[in-house]
């Protein structure tokens, strides 16, 4: 059966890989990102109650699903995203780069930014 082509490989064949050092670590590390990513939904629906509500909008389902955030609201949101990444998985490129603060300093700037959001 000349020119029948073969049908293609729907699943990756082989052992999953490892990113961390053991197979706990990276379940560990995807279990993380999936947080990260449900975190940062909520945080955009909050946003978006609150956005509503500053309009006089009562947050109905509808207008919640309906909301669409303009370019200045994508990019402060956008901005929040970048920020949570860094500061969740600072630890991670921490141990890979030399030139990043050390633990203390961490420490201290999430001690400052925590007081910041109540009013410090």
């Amino acid at each position: 059966m000349a020119g029948a082509s073969k049908p293609r490989q729907r699943t990756a064949k082989g052992r999953r890989p490892f990113f961390l050092d053991t197979a706990d670590s990276d379940k560990l590390l995807a279990m993380v990102t999936a947080l990260v990513g449900e975190v940062s939904v909520l945080k955009d629906r909050v946003d978006t109650h609150e956005r509503l509500a500053a309009a006089g909008t009562v947050a109905t389902p509808e207008e919640i699903e309906g909301y669409r955030p303009d370019d200045a609201v994508e990019d402060e949101r956008e901005a929040g995203r970048a920020g949570m990444l860094d500061r969740v998985f600072r630890i991670i490129s921490a141990a890979n780069d030399p030139n990043v603060a050390s633990e203390a300093e961490y420490d201290s700037l999430v001690d400052r930014f925590s007081n910041d959001d109540k009013g410090s």
